[in-house]
């Protein structure tokens, strides 16, 4: 039963990020509060790759979401922490690292 904490864990920001890339066009608001449930428990710091790369894309989601919000700086901010992480943990071609810089670059 212990292991099922983090599985569980784990399930549940995928399922969170999903929602929130889906509500995108038409409640970026929703999907930025979906973005950041996400994110507690998980930091670039974390130990287990998996951890490290659901905060990544957690940060990608609340990037998009601010950018569709029309809060650019703030996007460009954000996602810029998610590639400096993808950075170390994708290989150079990585769509996840190469979408994230697109959306660092603003």
């Amino acid at each position: 039963a212990a292991p099922a904490g983090p599985l569980v864990g784990r399930l549940q920001a995928r399922a969170l990020i999903g929602l929130s890339t889906l509500r995108r066009a038409a409640d970026p608001e929703a999907a930025l509060q979906l973005a950041l449930q996400a994110q507690p428990g998980r930091s670039a710091g974390d130990a287990v790759l998996e951890d490290r790369l659901l905060w990544a894309a957690a940060r990608v989601a609340q990037a998009q979401a601010l950018q569709a919000l029309g809060r650019r700086a703030e996007a460009v901010a954000v996602a810029a922490e998610a590639v400096a992480q993808l950075a170390k943990d994708q290989v150079a071609g990585s769509p996840r690292l190469r979408d994230a810089r697109a959306l660092a670059s603003g």
